[in-house]
């Protein structure tokens, strides 16, 4: 998982501690989405960015 940061002026990816990998609300948002499930995906993907902030695979999802 990545983490953005600005860092004098230009924004920077670092790599996000793994226990955000292992993210139950971000695994169950996925197959919602994939199923089809879009109101039940996005709720389950802004719960995963309240566990983990910078989040960007959930960032990513709840943007499409």
């Amino acid at each position: 998982m990545l983490e953005i940061e600005e860092l004098d002026g230009s924004w920077v990816l670092k790599e996000y501690p793994a226990s955000c990998q292992d993210d139950e609300y971000f695994e169950k948002a996925i197959d919602a989405w994939h199923s089809g499930q879009y109101p039940l995906a996005e709720s389950l993907f802004s719960k995963a960015l309240a566990k983990y902030p910078f989040h960007i695979d959930a960032m990513h999802h709840l943007s499409l």
